[in-house]
Order: structure tokens, then C-alpha cells, then sequence
């Protein structure tokens, strides 16, 4: 039987109680309540001598959104006239006040609430809407818990667990965790029983410790360190019962701390063994992690030699590229020197251009003046400076050539292709 719900209001002014009242609903919620006491209270103020400023005051912020706002789809008739008869009045607020804390005309309006809910229920009342969602949640609830008391599995009976139509707080739990929690209770799982039932033959039906695998092996194992064993008080079933139960954390905590299933009662494991820095083919051997974290682990490890193979070719192909710069760099360094050179005796033949400009001239000169008669002495001296002019011309025309031809070589770089 759901909960009677009444109202009641009190109306102030300057420290002093002018009038009060209170009611009992139908089938309602407190939400429905506090929003008709708040009508009831304004009425009674409106008709009070003389009411100028009305503050109504409420410990429910919902109640007060809706009554300064848009109004809630349960007593919706109720706020909606609220609403009507403050516009008319025209100097209403409507404040939020904290319950609970020894405000004088909250406490007295609570004690009046309470008071009213030991009165008859009236006649016409209808439920409401609030009500009426909150029976049929109510009664959602009570026929799945009917359903699961009749019809749970065997194996779950003994686990006392409360059935619920919400999220249930196990499935926050890590996804092996979950794993391993769901197999206890279910009794379905990497155990020895289970697997004799259905005939798997390629199953290992004994711990590492030597032990058949069972449900509630975790809690006997003796590879498990003495620190992180649970005491079974007051008997073993019921402690372990309440440990895949309702206490499931204890079971979490137990094989997060112990390591249980990744290596003391663990399905199959993939090992791969390495020599030399060679990795050796992966072996598939019977004990350790399961089958598909080795699969997954064998991926993440291909992978991983793929991107550093990659990124050995691409630093590779930047080495080259820098090496090939690098002997440019030191080529066209080498070069500098010789174009300096030959710079220098492309100025060292201007000059000597004009030096033997200035020389022929002179040989012309000599050449008239044998004309007009000169001795022989003479004449073979002048002979002698001519011929010792020119052969110094030809020779500093093959230094120029030869200069040049290094210069040619030195300036055609080698560049090999990437």
C-alpha cells in the first residue's frame, strides 16, 4: 500500500502567524503535495485584508521550477492555476528554501503535512501521474522479482542475488573480470566439470597447483600467497557463496591481487622465443594467457617489426641524401679555390694581353729602325728581345690553357642517383 500524502501551509507576516491549513491527497507523490499546499497557501493569503507582496516559500526545488515556469505533466491543473492566480495578483515570488533546518514556518508547515496524512482519504480523488509512474515501476519491479524467484538457475539460488530491472554495478566491472565472476556463478567456464560434460578433449582439466578446476578454486589454490587469501568465516560455502554474490568485490579483489587467472589457472598461452635477435616462429604451448591474447599479442608484435623496418629504410634513404649533400657542400668547397685561380689568370692574361700589345708596338719600332739602318750588334739584340718576348707569351698561353682544363674537370661534380 503506497504512502498517504498531505499538505499543509502556514502564512506569515511580520513575525507573526496569521492563518494556517492542511489537507490529505489521493493516491499522489510528495511532489504533488507540496505543489497543492502551495496553491492552498496562496489562496488563503489572496483572501487575507490588505495582501500586497506574497512570497511563498518551499523546501522542493522541483515544485518551485515548475511553479515559476513550465509546469510538470503530473498536478499539471494544479500549476497551471498557481500560475493563473499569481499573474492576476501580480506580486508573487516564489522562493526555494532548504529543508530541514529549523525555519520556523517550514517546520510547522512539514508538521502539518504530517499531521494531514492521518486524515480520510476524500472520495473523488484521482490518482496522479507521478503516482501512477511510480506504481508502475513498482510493480514492474515486484513481478521481475516474483519471476526470479521462481525461475532463477539452480547454481544462483545460493548466491542470494537481488534481481534488478536497472543496470546491475557487475557489468562495470573489466571485461575479463566479468568473464571470470559470470563463469563462477554460472558454473559455465574453463572448468574441469564443464569440460567433461561436453566432451572437450583438448582441455586442461587441472591447475598449475595440480588441483581439478572449479568454481571456487580461486578461494583454495594453494599457489596463491597466504596475504592474499580470504578468511571463510563463518563457513566456506556461505563465505564463498557471498563472494561471487552480493560481495563480488571480494572475488575482484582477490584475483586482481593474486593474479590468479594470468598465470596460477590460466587457459592456453602463446609463447614466442627469441635467439639472437632472430625471432623464432610462434609456438602454441598449452599453458599461460588464452589463445587469443597470444593471437592478438603475435599481430601487435608483427606490427611493431613492420614499423621498424619502415623506419629503417626511411632513415636509410635520408642518410643518403644527406651524404650526397654533403659531398656537393665539400665539392663546390674544393672548387672555390680553383676558380680563385683561374680568376686570377684570366687577370694575369689581361694583363700580359697588354703587355704584348705594348711589345709588338716596340718590335714595330725596331723593325723601322732597321729600316733606316742600324748596326749588326744592334740588330741581333733586338732579335734576341723580340724572340725571348714571344716565347714568354706562348708559354703564359699554355699555363692559361692548362689552368683551364683543370678548372673544366674540377667543375663537373659527381652525382649518383638515390
Amino acid at each position: 500500500m503506497a504512502p498517504a500524502a498531505g499538505y499543509g501551509y502556514v502564512i506569515h507576516r511580520n513575525g507573526l502567524t496569521l492563518t494556517s491549513g492542511n489537507g490529505r491527497l489521493g493516491p499522489a507523490e510528495v511532489f504533488d503535495a507540496e505543489a497543492k499546499g502551495a496553491l492552498e497557501g496562496l489562496r488563503a493569503a489572496l483572501n487575507l485584508t490588505g495582501p500586497r507582496h506574497i512570497f511563498v516559500c518551499l523546501d522542493n526545488l522541483g515544485v518551485a521550477s515548475c511553479l515559476r515556469g513550465m509546469p510538470a505533466d503530473s498536478s499539471q491543473e494544479v500549476f497551471l492555476e498557481f500560475q493563473a492566480l499569481a499573474t492576476t495578483h501580480g506580486a508573487v515570488e516564489v522562493r526555494w528554501i532548504p529543508g530541514h533546518t529549523n525555519i520556523a514556518g517550514n517546520e510547522q508547515a512539514d508538521a502539518l503535512a504530517k499531521a494531514a496524512t492521518s486524515m480520510p482519504e476524500p472520495a473523488d480523488a484521482l490518482p496522479t501521474l507521478a503516482h501512477l509512474r511510480r506504481t508502475a515501476r513498482q510493480q514492474s519491479r515486484d513481478a521481475f522479482e516474483a519471476w526470479w524467484d521462481a525461475s532463477a538457475p539452480d547454481q544462483y539460488k545460493p548466491l542470494h542475488l537481488k534481481p534488478t530491472t536497472s543496470c546491475p554495478p557487475e557489468l562495470e566491472l573489466p571485461r575479463p573480470l566479468l568473464h571470470h565472476l559470470l563463469a563462477a556463478r554460472s558454473r559455465h567456464g574453463d572448468f574441469a566439470d564443464y569440460h567433461e560434460r561436453f566432451n572437450h578433449d583438448d582441455a586442461r582439466l587441472s591447475c598449475s597447483c595440480g588441483r581439478r578446476k572449479e568454481p571456487s578454486h580461486l578461494f583454495y589454490c594453494r599457489k596463491i600467497l597466504p596475504r592474499h587469501r580470504m578468511r571463510l568465516t563463518p563457513s566456506p560455502i556461505a563465505a564463498i557463496n557471498r563472494a561471487i554474490g552480493r560481495d563480488f568485490d571480494k572475488f575482484v579483489k582477490l584475483a586482481k591481487a593474486s593474479s590468479f587467472f594470468e598465470w596460477a589457472c590460466a587457459r592456453d598461452k602463446a609463447i614466442g622465443l627469441g635467439v639472437g635477435g632472430v625471432f623464432i616462429p610462434w609456438l602454441w604451448i598449452g599453458s599461460g594467457v588464452e589463445t587469443d591474447k597470444a593471437i592478438k599479442a603475435k599481430a601487435k608484435y608483427d606490427e611493431m617489426v613492420a614499423a621498424i623496418v619502415k623506419d629503417r629504410k626511411d632513415k636509410a634513404e635520408l642518410v643518403t641524401v644527406l651524404e650526397l649533400v654533403r659531398a656537393l657542400v665539400n665539392h663546390f668547397h674544393a672548387l672555390l679555390p680553383k676558380m680563385q685561380t683561374a680568376l686570377k689568370a684570366m687577370e694575369e692574361l689581361q694583363n700580359l694581353f697588354k703587355e704584348q700589345d705594348l711589345n709588338f708596338q716596340l718590335v714595330l719600332n725596331k723593325l723601322n729602325d732597321l729600316q733606316t739602318g742600324v748596326s749588326a750588334k744592334g740588330q741581333r739584340s733586338r732579335k734576341y728581345w723580340i724572340s725571348t718576348a714571344i716565347d714568354e707569351a706562348v708559354e703564359k698561353f699554355k699555363e692559361i690553357k692548362q689552368l683551364g682544363e683543370e678548372f673544366k674537370r674540377g667543375a663537373e661534380p659527381k652525382i649518383e642517383k638515390i
